[in-house]
């Protein structure tokens, strides 16, 4: 038993270090700078205006430049979706690609797409739809543009008056693919 007892000699009696007390610095009191370091020159201010502007130019690419890219989804019609596979699977290339190739060549063949206006009726509470549509199976398509080709879709979107970017891509890829 005096093994058992040695064992625990270190904790018994007091045995234990405490930690030192932790005792509170007060912080050191401020000083005011002395009246020359005060005094910006205009020109400095000025240049360290001009200095951040910059560096949040840079920080975050604007929608114009060529700097960064976006996802961008929309729902294909399954047949399309099939035409569209196919001439990837053809041309050897992606999605993106032949979307691209779509929209340049409704640019520059001229031609005018036009988009189904959803008709409406007036009730005495509701404005409804004149005929419901089935729901028809679509497939989402997701491909990644960079934000000057996004910029340049919602652009022409608006030039040809589609309702929507998806509504102008699918006239696109009809005109196309067809």
């Amino acid at each position: 038993m005096t093994g058992a007892d040695d064992r625990f000699s270190s904790i018994a009696g007091g045995g234990l270090r405490r930690r030192p007390a932790i005792t509170a610095v007060p912080d050191p009191e401020p000083t005011t700078p002395a009246p020359a370091e005060k005094a910006v020159s205009p020109t400095t201010k000025e240049k360290a205006a001009t200095n951040k502007a910059a560096v949040a130019d840079r920080a975050r690419p604007r929608s114009e430049d060529v700097g960064g890219t976006r996802r961008v989804a929309f729902r294909t019609p399954e047949d399309l979706d099939a035409k569209l596979r196919s001439r990837v699977a053809a041309d050897r290339t992606s999605k993106v690609h032949v979307i691209l190739d779509a929209v340049e060549h409704v640019e520059n063949a001229g031609i005018k797409l036009e988009f189904p206006t959803p008709g409406t009726v007036k009730s005495s509470l509701f404005v409804r739809p004149r005929t419901a549509t089935a729901a028809t199976p679509s497939i989402q398509t997701e491909v990644v543009l960079d934000a000057a080709s996004v910029a340049t879709l919602d652009r022409l979107a608006d030039k040809h008056q589609a309702p929507t970017r998806t509504a102008f891509v699918l006239g696109c890829l009809r005109q196309y693919l067809d």
